[in-house]
């Protein structure tokens, strides 16, 4: 029955010890599970970066946190136990008569203000990992009256510490691929373009905040349970067909969807694949792509101070230029600004004068020609 309880123990200690892998915060909790196997008063897991000179506490169990603290400022730097980290192999257990002489390490620092204050008496340890840079080690703390980790606990730590340094390098990978998704929106976000990255079968990774807009706008494309589709069914079976043929074959495709009762045309969509390592380290997914549009040009904001300052408009040159982009004719715009006929056909003339257009038409296409494919609004 013992012997079952122990096995039960352990298995659960393992399994919280992955539970940890995905979720970090609960490395706290796995070194708890696991402390108790050792009958230890305190464990943690901890690395060090050796060009920064720079102590890391990934968790800790029975450690007050003002001992964390001046542990981080200055007893890593001093410890003696640390050069044990350098001279023993990955995953060996490591006691600290092994590093230090009993006599010689009870007169260090390290020792009479940091392991003397918190009724600590001596360690068991492990490496878990180890580079030129940096590592990471794998600690549990026993206190008075136990003198020593036995043999049974030193093979136990041999059994531990393999898997806490798979579940801290799952974390790694975890967190390398989340950080890498989170640039990619931001990157995306900040295009003033459309762009929707998507998976298998269409399914919406991400859409930017152009993207958001016309996907409620629902005119040329939507998302129905999640998944980017062409409002016009026929149209849609071409999307779905593209968007696959895109990510199989890792080539660019292009189309043009039916934007509704819009009288500005179609939507040109053009569809690259995310290839190579960003297939790995993006969103997540196997197989994925990456849909560009240029959105309806009522959402997108006119660089008109940039016009302005490229071409020297003045204040009401400016004016009148914004209201020929929002649509106004001569007599709404005479009317909105305030100023005679007249007057605005001589700020027309000069606008005209000063770009080279020579009709309202190209000058409203030789604005919107100008938006960036970066916003400078982006969220």
């Amino acid at each position: 029955m013992g012997e079952q309880l122990a096995l039960g123990r352990l298995s659960g200690a393992i399994e919280s010890i992955y539970d940890a892998a995905m979720a970090p915060e609960l490395f706290e909790t796995a070194l708890r599970q696991s402390l108790e196997l050792f009958n230890g008063t305190a464990a943690v897991l901890h690395g060090f970066d050796v060009g920064r000179s720079q102590a890391a506490l990934i968790a800790s169990v029975g450690i007050e946190e003002e001992f964390r603290q001046s542990y981080l400022d200055r007893y890593a730097q001093v410890s003696p136990l640390a050069a044990g980290y350098l001279l023993y192999r990955e995953c060996e257990p490591i006691t600290q008569p092994m590093v230090i002489e009993d006599d010689e390490f009870r007169q260090t620092a390290f020792f009479r203000e940091w392991v003397v204050p918190q009724g600590f008496h001596t360690n068991l340890s492990s490496v878990l990992s180890r580079t030129l840079a940096e590592w990471r080690a794998l600690t549990f703390i026993a206190s008075p009256p136990r003198a020593r980790f036995a043999s049974e606990e030193l093979a136990l730590m041999q059994l531990l510490a393999p898997h806490f340094r798979k579940a801290l390098k799952i974390a790694g990978i975890l967190e390398q691929a989340r950080r890498s998704a989170e640039l990619l929106s931001e990157t995306l976000d900040r295009l003033a373009l459309g762009a929707i990255a998507v998976a298998s079968e269409g399914s919406i990774l991400h859409a930017n905040a152009a993207a958001e807009f016309e996907l409620k706008a629902r005119t040329a494309i939507m998302s129905l349970d999640g998944r980017l589709q062409a409002v016009e069914p026929q149209a849609n079976g071409s999307l779905q067909h593209d968007i696959a043929l895109c990510m199989q074959a890792g080539a660019a495709r292009d189309i043009v969807l039916p934007r509704g009762r819009d009288p500005g045309g179609g939507l040109v969509v053009h569809i690259l694949p995310l290839a190579g390592r960003s297939l790995e380290h993006g969103f997540g997914e196997q197989g994925q792509a990456v849909v560009f549009f240029k959105p309806s040009e009522a959402k997108v904001e006119p660089p008109l101070r940039a016009v302005a300052e490229r071409y020297r408009l003045t204040g009401s040159e400016s004016r009148v230029l914004a209201g020929l982009l929002a649509g106004a004719d001569t007599r709404a715009l005479s009317h909105s600004l305030g100023v005679a006929v007249s007057t605005l056909r001589t700020h027309l003339h000069n606008l005209f004068e000063k770009t080279g257009a020579r009709t309202r038409a190209e000058l409203v296409a030789l604005v919107r020609d100008l938006i960036p494919e970066v916003s400078p609004h982006h969220r």
